[in-house]
């Protein structure tokens, strides 16, 4: 019992952890877009 809520504890994170970087990355990849619109 112990080892399945551990387990879906870190799942959890891991994939909290996972969205953020791809949020983070999306963000970045947006920002680079408007920054090259804009220097057009």
């Amino acid at each position: 019992m112990e080892l399945i809520y551990l387990n879906t504890r870190y799942i959890n994170y891991f994939l909290i952890v996972m969205s953020k970087s791809i949020l983070m990355h999306l963000m970045k990849l947006n920002l680079n877009l408007d920054l090259n619109l804009l220097m057009k």
